[in-house]
């Protein structure tokens, strides 16, 4: 996890790993909270089993998140990958918490909000 501007670039086969976070009342977009290769990528892996954090693995979308830096907003031309992203990470938490509903109408209302004003 470098704050370096230079992008990271996966080698074929090299794990990838990106954590991210998204609070709807304070950002427009999730924001990578870690992102790694390799060892790191394990590490982040590692962290978030520990911690109860719900992985979703793909690595196509891990090869092109892993090029921002930590503190960065998700670009706009992602936003339908993480969208997908969390829909599935929200449906097997809510299966396995035997949740039937998840507000997740508010969230992106709120969401759309910030992008409208911020344009």
């Amino acid at each position: 996890m470098s704050d370096s501007k230079e992008p990271r670039k996966a080698k074929y086969g090299q794990k990838a790993a990106v954590a991210l976070k998204y609070n709807p009342d304070l950002n427009y977009a999730p924001v990578v909270v870690a992102a790694g290769l390799g060892h790191l990528a394990q590490k982040i892996l590692n962290i978030a089993d520990e911690n109860g954090v719900p992985v979703y693995r793909d690595d196509s979308a891990a090869a092109l998140l892993v090029m921002l830096n930590s503190g960065e907003k998700i670009p706009p031309q992602l936003y339908s990958v993480i969208a997908a992203i969390y829909a599935e990470v929200v449906l097997t938490a809510g299966s396995h918490m035997n949740i039937t509903s998840v507000p997740i109408e508010e969230s992106i209302k709120k969401a759309e909000a910030k992008v409208s004003k911020s344009e």
